[in-house]
């Protein structure tokens, strides 16, 4: 994943794909290995440091990241590099990390298995909003 991160310095770079397309019939989903994966999930992800600042200054995003059922923020933290940088890098060969990852055991239930149907449905949501938000909070960086 360095090796990854190095090259590919503009991007979120990580084993665990999901896909956020709000123009999409299915806003969230999960494609088996990184078919048209977008988002990096969070918890073994490299981040570009230069994202992190523009990250912290989005207020609007940790207010509904707060109230979010489900959480967001590797979604969100997503389309604003695909907006401001460049799209995740998702390589699920890295398999070595799912050995130390307590939250994902397989890749058909996110972080919630059995609650997978309301999960992607919480997810959805977060796209929408994101996907609402994000042309809003680039404007205000021009400010």
């Amino acid at each position: 994943m360095v090796a990854y991160a190095k090259v590919n310095t503009a991007s979120i770079v990580g084993p665990y794909g999901r896909r956020a397309d709000p123009f999409a019939s299915e806003e969230y989903g999960n494609p088996w290995h990184s078919l048209h994966e977008n988002v990096a999930l969070t918890n073994a992800a490299l981040i570009p440091c230069r994202l992190i600042p523009v990250w912290q200054r989005w207020k609007e995003a940790k207010e509904f990241i707060s109230t979010a059922r489900g959480g967001c923020e590797d979604i969100l933290l997503n389309m604003l590099s695909n907006k401001l940088l460049q799209g995740a890098v998702v390589e699920p060969k890295w398999e070595l990390l799912r050995s130390f990852d307590t939250k994902l055991a397989d890749n058909s239930g996110g972080l919630h298995g059995t609650a997978k149907g309301n999960w992607d449905g919480y997810r959805n949501e977060c796209v929408r909003w994101g996907a609402k938000m994000i042309p809003r909070f680039m404007e205000s960086l021009r400010d």
